[in-house]
């Protein structure tokens, strides 16, 4: 397989800390993931690097991560937190507290324009227990150290991907690809291996439409589309727990590829690792809105309501409940179902009302007008 240049995406931990309590499990783990995207023809795009630090208890999880290294993106993030309840992911994106450069494109004017401007936290809420991939890579990091519940009720042979959506389209859809893996150890489920496959479709999306198009031969049956692996790991308390782990994503050499293993590597990493553990293990808790005034931008009603509600928590998380109560979200859901179906049509009793007025009730109201007109002239009510 010619799917081995570059370097593929590494997880190292050289601190880790375990707590267990009764059939509970709770551990926190800390390090740092370096993403590197590649061309197909091999050439080097961007590194991102995020130091990293995690607590779990059983299927939630708060997570920390910072933007480090040489090129950080965005330049005017200072760290991201992002925790899960084990139904939903929480994020909140911290932005640098003195004002930082920031360009914007003028449609208008057609000029691009360049100020220095404090920006307020960035906080969303998206649906299921698998993080959507970000520029933070806490999707990454979910897989390695925090997706055990998942994968151990996951009986569908089927998984969502950990990496951008190539038809942006899909993100808030339940769209899943084929899978397999194999745990580490039943106690901690963490997976020892993963693999997606993708069925054979290029995905796609041009100015806001999806394309999907069967790829050429010899790839139109499929071919491996990411692996994760854990490649060493230390024993604590009888449960196996990853030290290192890879994770690499492919794409087919369309213009030299002879068989379905001709591939790229399109992500990968290098990286240097410096890493702790919590001495005080905590449970696990959702990033704080305790002095945020933000609005949140709410996506786990997408794609029935193509954009996010939004509102200001007020600081703290809502449920789903709560912000189906929200007068804006009565408002959204009937823009999103007049946008979809057309305006409601009026019910029977609403159009039996209505000509009961047009056929009788307009009538007798303009001959009691015109009785009382002819009263008070003289005249006679015709």
């Amino acid at each position: 397989m010619q799917a081995q240049i570059g370097k593929p995406l590494f997880f190292t931990v050289v601190g880790l800390c375990l707590h267990l309590r009764a059939a509970e499990l709770h551990y926190s783990v800390a390090g740092t993931v370096c993403s590197t995207l590649y061309s197909v023809d091999g050439k080097q795009l961007v590194t991102l690097e995020r130091p990293f630090q995690l607590a779990v208890s059983n299927c939630a999880w708060y997570m920390r991560l910072t933007n480090a290294g040489a090129y950080k993106m965005p330049p005017n993030v200072s760290f991201w937190e992002v925790g899960s309840d084990g139904k939903d992911v929480f994020s909140v994106d911290h932005y640098a507290a003195q004002p930082s450069p920031i360009r914007y494109y003028d449609q208008r004017t057609k000029h691009l324009f360049s100020t220095n401007m404090t920006i307020s936290p960035q906080v969303r809420v998206d649906p299921g227990a698998v993080p959507h991939y970000r520029v933070n890579l806490a999707s990454y990091i979910w897989l390695a150290f925090a997706s055990g519940c998942v994968l151990q009720e996951n009986t569908t042979g089927r998984l969502r991907q950990v990496w951008n959506f190539d038809d942006s389209n899909l993100e808030y859809t339940d769209y899943t690809m084929p899978g397999r893996w194999a745990l580490l150890n039943k106690g901690l489920s963490l997976p020892q291996s993963v693999v997606y496959y993708n069925e054979g479709t290029y995905f796609g999306n041009v100015k806001g439409r999806s394309v999907h198009i069967k790829a050429p031969y010899p790839f139109g049956n499929g071919w491996t589309n990411a692996i994760y692996a854990v490649r060493s790991v230390t024993n604590l308390d009888s449960l196996a727990f990853p030290l290192t782990a890879t994770f690499s994503r492919f794409a087919p050499r369309l213009k030299t590829g002879s068989n379905s293993n001709d591939l790229a590597v399109i992500t990968a990493v290098d990286i240097n690792v410096s890493c702790w553990c919590f001495t005080n293990i905590e449970e696990p808790h959702l990033p704080s809105l305790a002095h945020l005034s933000t609005a949140v931008a709410d996506n786990r009603f997408q794609p029935n309501i193509s954009l996010p509600i939004n509102y200001v928590p007020k600081g703290q998380w809502l449920s789903v409940e709560q912000v189906k109560a929200l007068p804006n979200y009565s408002l959204q859901y009937r823009y999103a179902r007049e946008a979809k179906h057309g305006p409601s049509r009026p019910s029977g009793a609403v159009i039996a009302y209505a000509a009961f007025v047009v056929i009788i009730v307009f009538p007798i109201a303009l001959w009691i007008r015109r009785a009382f007109v002819a009263k008070t002239t003289g005249t006679r009510a015709l």
